[in-house]
């Protein structure tokens, strides 16, 4: 196996959001949810929310 140090930035727009895009969509496929909260300067807090098994949003 070979380390490969790796600098510099990635280009923006490759791969962004892809995995909040997964992780959305597995959510709601389970009754969850997912909330993002971005403060400039202060950064982003994310909640993802699900049911406990057997709970229904109606409960």
């Amino acid at each position: 196996m070979r380390q490969t140090e790796v600098t510099g930035e990635l280009p923006a727009a490759r791969n962004r959001s892809v995995g909040l895009a997964v992780t959305k969509r597995a959510a709601e496929e389970m009754g969850g949810s997912i909330e993002v909260d971005t403060q400039k300067g202060a950064g982003t807090c994310m909640t993802v929310r699900l049911p406990l098994a057997g709970e229904t949003e109606a409960a």
